[in-house]
């Protein structure tokens, strides 16, 4: 990992750390630990669809203050969120985790 690497991931473990309790939550849980939206939902005593809103907004809110910082280069953190988005989509559709 370069130094410019572990900058933005500072960064974005910062923009993470500053979301809403429950976005934190929702995001966390499934981008770190691999749970799904229905797992999630269970542990937390919320309908799943909340729960999808809950990450939704997360990501909303992760990519403007991402996009807000304009020092971070050529914006690979933000293809990252964008990656990130995608596998998570992926695990809304279908419940689990995908290989």
């Amino acid at each position: 990992m370069t130094d410019i690497d572990s900058v933005e991931a500072q960064r974005f473990a910062r923009a993470v750390d500053r979301l809403p309790e429950r976005q934190r939550t929702v995001f966390r849980a499934i981008s770190r630990d691999g749970e799904s939206i229905i797992q999630i939902a269970g542990r937390m005593s919320i309908a799943a669809v909340e729960a999808e809103y809950l990450l939704a907004d997360a990501i909303v809110q992760l990519r403007r203050d991402l996009d807000s910082d304009h020092s971070i280069r050529n914006g690979s953190i933000l293809v990252r969120l964008k990656r990130v988005r995608r596998r998570l989509s992926a695990r809304l559709r279908y419940g689990r985790s995908r290989s």
